[in-house]
């Protein structure tokens, strides 16, 4: 989300979401929410135990040119 510049070099910085799955308990509850109007509560999906390991999984990354 990074970049800079000169005539002679060039640097970036991005996060990547490449490695990350959907987890669709948050799927399916921000969709019951929309449905309902506001969002249920309690009812809302616990990421740590409804959804994979790597949801929410970023990288960063960085290139550099020069």
């Amino acid at each position: 989300m990074y970049a800079a510049a000169t005539a002679t070099y060039g640097a970036a910085v991005w996060t990547d979401a490449r490695n990350t799955e959907v987890c669709n308990a948050v799927q399916d509850w921000r969709a019951d929410s929309f449905a309902a109007g506001h969002r249920l509560l309690p009812g809302a999906p616990w990421p740590f135990t409804d959804c994979p390991a790597t949801w929410g999984n970023t990288d960063i990354y960085a290139a550099t040119t020069g």
